[in-house]
């Protein structure tokens, strides 16, 4: 069973072989002597001819134009980012070349390898120019934008800065008037005698919108005299 299978495939293979070169036979006849014979099929073989080298080229530049595809951007036909299945096939302008056609001018001749190259390359080159462009400008974009936030930041910092500064001045001269007015009445803290010769000899007297009786001038604790114990006699006994 099996001797008769592969006897029927080899039968099959040797008929296959023996029309292929029947029908070469045949070609190279016709082409050698049709010129000569038959103007019309001379023309139609030239026809066919150019029609089977321009399906090569076609096929070749296709084929070089995946590759580059591929390495340049990482895009084929089955995987790129515009849903496009016929990516790396050149578009034609079909209804141009019929019109050519039809006018007598047949269309433009098929380029070669080389020319279908360069221009691949040239396409692609500026692709890669305007991708260049792009990625610098989004760059500039964002450094721009952080500038902008840093530049935000720094004011905000300095104005926090500001505020802290102008509460921490205000609670030094609001604990300064309250030691004064202990003072004043009598029920100084031991703090309040420390800091009595800083507040009568330290520089400018300040209030920080307290009314004391009425009177802000009644702050002035210059009538107290200086406080002349050693700061160890103060806190002499505290426990």
């Amino acid at each position: 069973m099996a001797k008769d299978k592969k006897e029927k495939k080899s039968k099959k293979d040797k008929k296959e072989k023996k029309s292929k070169k029947e029908k070469k036979r045949k070609r190279e006849e016709i082409s050698s002597g049709s010129e000569d014979e038959d103007p019309e099929v001379a023309a139609a073989l030239r026809q066919m001819r150019r029609a089977e080298m321009e399906a090569k080229l076609r096929k070749k530049a296709e084929k070089r134009r995946q590759g580059k595809l591929m390495d340049t951007f990482g895009y084929t036909n089955d995987v790129n980012p515009f849903g496009d299945s016929n990516l790396t096939q050149k578009f034609v302008w079909r209804k141009k070349d019929d019109a050519a056609k039809a006018s007598g001018g047949g269309g433009k001749r098929l380029k070669s390898l080389r020319q279908a190259d360069q221009e691949d390359e040239a396409l692609m080159a500026e692709i890669e120019g305007v991708r260049r462009r792009r990625k610098e400008r989004e760059e500039e974009l964002a450094e721009m934008e952080r500038l902008r936030d840093e530049e935000a930041r720094l004011r905000e910092a300095a104005q926090h800065k500001d505020w802290a500064d102008k509460e921490e001045a205000f609670h030094l001269e609001a604990n300064q008037t309250r030691a004064k007015i202990r003072l004043l009445e009598g029920r100084a803290e031991p703090i309040d005698l420390l800091a009595r010769n800083v507040l009568l000899f330290g520089g400018e007297k300040k209030t920080v919108g307290i009314d004391y009786r009425g009177d802000a001038e009644a702050l002035d604790i210059s009538a107290l005299g200086a406080e002349l114990k050693a700061p160890t006699e103060v806190f002499h006994g505290l426990g």
